[in-house]
């Protein structure tokens, strides 16, 4: 690691994995250093999955910090710095989304609309639209307005369609428009859904 500058991701840990020993060779032909004084030598990986789990949880500080238990799930997902472990991955997020973490809530929640757990993904996902993830607006625009698990309520569709938008997103920009074109007086403004559809379709909406 110091000498090459190697860090372990996630094709070191899969290499790794085995109960047994280990023997590392360094083949100092392609580079130009000859005093290293241990090109090989073996290694036993007796306990080193939780070794690896621990020592990051601790460099990580963890504690009660959401973000942090947001970057241990992201690890524990992709096997960066630790050995690949879905399920704990989806403990750390979902300890996350609870604490209120607005991109871990739209995971979570996202998940749960997914599976048509409504009643689990709403709460969820306000969270995060709350906390400025313009995505889960769009997605809460999409219930109210389909009436996914809820009564189909215009109103609430606008209020968060119209906070979809805030990054320009073409998705976003044609919910808002079908809303406006669509949705009854005193909501319906076709004047500016078309406007709107225009700005969609100049983003690259096919719709």
């Amino acid at each position: 690691v110091l000498l090459y500058g190697y860090s372990a991701g996630p094709l070191f840990f899969d290499a790794l994995d085995t109960n047994g020993s280990f023997t590392i060779s360094i083949d100092q032909s392609n580079y130009d250093i000859t005093y290293l004084d241990i090109p090989e030598d073996n290694f036993l990986l007796e306990g080193l999955k939780e070794s690896r789990y621990e020592a990051a949880t601790k460099c990580l500080s963890v504690g009660d910090d959401p973000a942090k238990m947001f970057q241990l799930s992201k690890m524990l997902y992709n096997g960066t710095g630790v050995y690949k472990d879905l399920n704990e991955s989806d403990v750390w997020i979902t300890k996350a989304a609870n604490s209120g973490h607005p991109q871990s809530a739209l995971f979570i929640g996202s998940r749960h609309l997914r599976n048509q757990n409504y009643e689990e993904a709403i709460p969820l996902l306000k969270a995060a639209a709350e906390g400025e993830i313009p995505r889960a607006a769009y997605l809460l625009a999409d219930i109210y307005y389909k009436g996914k698990g809820v009564l189909k309520d215009f109103e609430t569709a606008l209020y968060w369609a119209e906070k979809s938008v805030a990054d320009d997103d073409p998705k976003a920009l044609y919910r808002l428009a079908t809303i406006l074109y669509k949705a009854p007086a005193p909501f319906k403004d076709k004047s500016r859904a078309v406007n709107l559809f225009e700005m969609s379709a100049e983003a690259g909406n096919k719709d």
